[in-house]
């Protein structure tokens, strides 16, 4: 289902943005990242035309420079699916249903990972 997809990674740890990195790539997506902060995921996304631009994304919420919701609104003016991928998915449970964002707990197992991007993906 990632098969040919580019999916933008915004994670701050460099072990868990590898991991992802490499879950993705075995799903046949291409990854554009792992970016680690606000301003630099702002700068590539702005730079990647709209029409040429990610299939989904996977964030972190807390990054090096605060959350990613300045991330998040510029990905919705540009209606790209996303998932939030954290180790506080449980407080982020109500944050996710009303931005209407899937939350992945943190340490995720790939597949869990891979599914909940497929669902994103598939839906928009």
């Amino acid at each position: 289902m990632l098969r040919n997809k580019c999916i933008l990674v915004v994670e701050d740890e460099p072990l868990i943005g590898l991991d992802i990195l490499l879950t993705l790539e075995e799903a046949g997506a291409s990854v554009e990242g792992p970016y680690r902060s606000i301003a630099e995921t702002l700068s590539k996304i702005e730079q990647c035309p709209a029409d040429d631009g990610f299939d989904g994304a996977v964030l972190d919420y807390r990054l090096l420079d605060g959350t990613c919701e300045p991330i998040i609104q510029q990905l919705k003016r540009y209606g790209i699916p996303m998932i939030l991928h954290s180790g506080n998915a449980e407080q982020l449970s109500k944050t996710g249903e009303t931005l209407k964002i899937e939350v992945v707990s943190k340490p995720s197992h790939p597949t869990t990972l891979l599914q909940a991007l497929e669902r994103c993906v598939r839906v928009n």
